[in-house]
């Protein structure tokens, strides 16, 4: 089992990330989007609002306003609260029957 402390930490390592960087044309760009995954509970410390921040922040250096499909009620709440632009917001499985159909439900709308 992986600690929260060592997640976190990873995120915080990669927070640097210069997406910019990458081989984007912008001309060629019709839609940006990202899938983030949060949680629904709150015993994980500040994971919801570091991940919320992360994307928000390494979004917001590509080119327009991109799309992010929200997975877990806490992050959502994080991601709305930083005016994101929000495709779908879904809730996490409650058990691993339900992952084959959220991920179905993610391909299907992006």
């Amino acid at each position: 089992m992986v600690s929260f402390e060592f997640r976190a930490s990873s995120i915080a390592q990669h927070a640097d990330t210069d997406l910019s960087k990458t081989d984007i044309n912008e001309s060629e760009v019709e839609v940006i989007g990202a899938i983030v995954f949060g949680s629904d509970q709150g015993l994980v410390g500040q994971f919801n609002e570091d991940i919320a921040q992360f994307a928000v922040k390494s979004l917001g250096k590509l080119p327009g306003k991109p799309t992010i499909w929200a997975v877990g009620e806490r992050v959502q709440t994080r991601l709305a609260d930083a005016h994101s632009k929000l495709g779908a917001a879904y809730n996490l499985p409650t058990s691993v029957i339900g992952i084959a159909p959220l991920i179905g439900q993610l391909v299907a709308q992006i």
